[in-house]
C-alpha cells in the first residue's frame, strides 16, 4: 500500500489555517489533476517508455550496461584501485521502480553504500569477492526493485481495471511522492512553493516551469529553483525542453521560447509568522505526548484527533476563536 505522509492543519472556528504541521510537505493529486504539459516533462525526463512497458524498460539495458565502468571492474578483479568503488552507473530506473526505490525499499537504498556486504549466502559472498560488497548491496537492491515494480504494475492492473488506467494512478503517486528540495514533496506542493502557482492551472505556456519541475527529481540539491548554481539549474531546464520536442510533445518555436524565458520563482521567509500563538502552543503540547499502549485517543469536544505511528496529530476542526 502507498499511504503517503500528509500535511497537519490547525483551523480556526471561521475555517482559516493557522498553521501547518507536517514532517512531509506534500499534495496528494490525481491524475486528472496533472495539466499535460506537466505529464509531457515527467515522461520526457525520467520514463519515456511509461505508458508501453510493465514496469521495466528493457530497452535501456544496453545503454546502462555500456556505463559499467570496464576499468574499475578491471582493476577491482586484479587488486588494484578502489576496492570499494561502485562499478554499475545510476540511472534507467521508470517512474513505477522510483517509486518502489523510494517507498519500498528505502532501507536498502540508505544501506547499498556501504562497503559491508549487507546479504548472507555463499553466492553474494563469492560475488562479493569479485565485485566488492557496494556492487553486491546495489545488485540485490536493484533485482528487488525490479521484481517489485513488475508485481506492482500487475498488481495495480488488476485493481484499476486496465493498463491505462494503472498506469495513470502510478504516475499520480509519483508525482505526489517524489522530492522536490526544501521539505517540499510532489509536483502540486513544489508548484506553489517555487511559483506561487496552483499546479492545475499550468498551461502549454509553463512549459518551462513543468520542465523545471520535472528536472527537480534527479537532484534536488542541484536542480531546485533555489539552488545557489542558477545556471546548472537552467541547463537541466533547457535538457528537459529538448528532450520533451524530441518526443513530440512541444513544436520546435515553443521549445526556443521555453528555453529563452528567465527563472522566476517565489522568494520565501523563511520565518512563519504564528497566529494565535497560545493556543497553538496548547496544541504542539499534545501532538508530542507519545502514545501509550494502554491510551486511546478520543473524540474531544475542541476537535477531532486521530492517531498516526507514535504521534496524536490534529485531523480536522479546533474550535477556537481568534483575535480579529
Amino acid at each position: 500500500r502507498f499511504d503517503f505522509p500528509t500535511i497537519g492543519t490547525v483551523y480556526d472556528a471561521n475555517g482559516q489555517p493557522l498553521i501547518e504541521l507536517a514532517k512531509e510537505y506534500r499534495k496528494i493529486t490525481k491524475y486528472e489533476d496533472i495539466p499535460p504539459i506537466v505529464r509531457n516533462a515527467i515522461l520526457a525526463a525520467e520514463d519515456k517508455h511509461f505508458f508501453s512497458h510493465s514496469g521495466v524498460d528493457y530497452s535501456v539495458i544496453p545503454r546502462v550496461l555500456s556505463k559499467v565502468r570496464m576499468q574499475a571492474m578491471a582493476a577491482h578483479l586484479l587488486g588494484l584501485g578502489q576496492q570499494d568503488e561502485a562499478l554499475f552507473p545510476q540511472g534507467g530506473s521508470t517512474l513505477t521502480q522510483q517509486l518502489v526505490r523510494g517507498y519500498f525499499l528505502k532501507n536498502l537504498t540508505t544501506k547499498e553504500n556501504s562497503t559491508e556486504l549487507r546479504y548472507a549466502g555463499i553466492f553474494p559472498r563469492s560475488l562479493s569477492s569479485l565485485v566488492g560488497a557496494r556492487t553486491v548491496n546495489m545488485l540485490v537492491r536493484k533485482l528487488e526493485e525490479i521484481r517489485l515494480s513488475l508485481w506492482i504494475e500487475e498488481e495495480m492492473q488488476n485493481r484499476f481495471g486496465s493498463k491505462r488506467n494503472a498506469k495513470e494512478e502510478i504516475l499520480a503517486r509519483y508525482a505526489s511522492f517524489v522530492y522536490m528540495g526544501n521539505g517540499q514533496y510532489g509536483f502540486a506542493r513544489a508548484a506553489e512553493y517555487y511559483f506561487g502557482r496552483r499546479l492545475t492551472t499550468f498551461t502549454a505556456d509553463d512549459a518551462d516551469k513543468a520542465a523545471l519541475l520535472a528536472g527537480i527529481a534527479k537532484s534536488p540539491r542541484d536542480y531546485a529553483p533555489s539552488a545557489k548554481d542558477t545556471g546548472r539549474v537552467l541547463r537541466r531546464r533547457n535538457q528537459t525542453l529538448t528532450l520533451m520536442r524530441a518526443n513530440g510533445f512541444m513544436s520546435l518555436e515553443a521549445t526556443a521560447h521555453a528555453k529563452g524565458r528567465a527563472l522566476q520563482i517565489v522568494r520565501h521567509d523563511t520565518r512563519q509568522a504564528l497566529h494565535a500563538p497560545a493556543v497553538i502552543g496548547h496544541v504542539l503540547d499534545r501532538l508530542v505526548v507519545p502514545r501509550r499502549h494502554d491510551e486511546r485517543v478520543t473524540r474531544e469536544h475542541r476537535g477531532v484527533v486521530e492517531e498516526r505511528d507514535d504521534l496524536v496529530t490534529v485531523r480536522a476542526l479546533l474550535w477556537i476563536e481568534t483575535e480579529s
